[in-house]
Parts: C-alpha cells; structure tokens; sequence
C-alpha cells in the first residue's frame, strides 16, 4: 500500500466527517494496550502536512482512492468534510 487516507470521525446526526489527512505508511510500532495488559501493533503514518502519528485510536484508514471515494459518497448525501490538516 502506497498513499493512505485516515477518517477521524463521521456524524451522521450532524451529517460531518474529519479527515486528518493522507499520506503514507511508514511502518509499525507496537503500544501498549493498558485496559487488556497486552502490547497492540499499530501502523505509522506521515502525513503531506509533514505530520508523523501512529493509529494508537484506531481511526479508519485505507487507500487514498478507498477514502477518496468514501468522501465523495458523503459529500454526495450531504455532508460537511473537514481537513483538521494535523
């Protein structure tokens, strides 16, 4: 997988969706998972903003042509995208 996309949240109530971003995977690391005492191994990301993060809260994530899609079908039925451009 190349370029990727990651989906913070969707509203449907307020029919909104925060994107923060695409970018690339860079890798993996591993976070310990303090609630089942175990060690979850979770993917890192750069972002085009120059944003390095990993996914220790699980966002939607996929490729950018998957998301890109996914945002056209919401801005399709009505919904506000957001970039919070991390």
């Amino acid at each position: 997988m190349s370029r990727v996309g990651i989906i913070k949240s969707v509203d449907d109530k307020k029919k909104e969706v925060q994107i923060l971003g695409f970018g690339e995977v860079t890798g993996s690391v591993l976070i310990e998972d303090s609630e089942f005492g175990c060690e979850d191994d979770v993917p890192t990301f750069k972002l085009d903003s120059g944003t390095e993060m990993n996914n220790s809260f699980g966002y939607y994530w996929a490729e950018e042509a998957v998301i890109q899609s996914d945002l056209d079908n919401y801005e399709t039925n009505g919904y506000t995208v957001t970039n919070l451009s991390i």
